[in-house]
């Protein structure tokens, strides 16, 4: 199991088939990946989320390395690589509203989340997170060493005895606020570049 970003395959395939819609004007039928590839989406994905997936492209293992997907071409998730190549950010909503299946919810994706709230809200990123004993144990899990180093940088991390995760900067921005105000995927995007998580080289040679 990848430890860095928890979801990192499953963002993957979701650009790789906003790729394939930016260049070839339809949505993959199809999707092959390393076996421990599935084996991710299958730990970050809810049962439901899974069988929707598996009703929108098919999944299926393959021995090449990392994720691919198809239909009359083919698509491979190496092609995002260098940023230049990375599809529009339209795709990239129309790919998210697509393949919008039920992920199993851990604190990381929280508190990016509340980081691009703050963006939106004041134009700068926030300096201290707020998380309880739980999500504080879900990050030491999802990130490896050196991504929860480099998340320390970003942040100064409090452990607190209270159930709601919060980061504070310009003002605080709660779980509450993203009750009321998703952020755009743009602004998600540029969260988690900043939080650079995503640097940390996976220990199981996934994309």
């Amino acid at each position: 199991m990848s430890k860095d970003w928890y979801d990192r395959n499953f963002r993957t395939l979701q650009a790789t088939c906003a790729l394939y819609k930016e260049r070839h004007f339809e949505w993959p039928q199809w999707a092959a990946m390393d076996p421990t590839i599935l084996q991710d989406l299958a730990f970050v994905l809810t049962t439901d989320g899974l069988a929707t997936l598996a009703r929108l492209i098919q999944l299926r293992t393959s021995d090449r390395p990392g994720i691919s997907v198809g239909a009359d071409r083919v698509v491979h998730a190496d092609e995002l690589r260098p940023v230049e190549n990375v599809p529009d950010v339209q795709w990239l909503v129309f790919a998210e509203h697509r393949y919008k299946v039920e992920l199993k919810k851990y604190g990381l994706d929280e508190v990016a989340d509340l980081c691009a709230v703050h963006w939106e809200r004041h134009g700068c990123w926030p300096t201290t997170a707020r998380v309880s004993a739980a999500v504080a144990q879900q990050l030491a899990y999802v990130l490896a060493p050196n991504g929860f180093k480099t998340l320390g940088a970003r942040l100064t991390l409090e452990v607190v005895d209270s159930p709601e995760t919060a980061v504070l900067g310009t003002t605080t921005v709660t779980g509450h606020d993203l009750g009321r105000h998703r952020p755009d995927v743009e602004t998600r995007l540029r969260a988690h570049r900043w939080l650079d998580v995503w640097a940390t080289p996976p220990d199981n040679g996934h994309p």
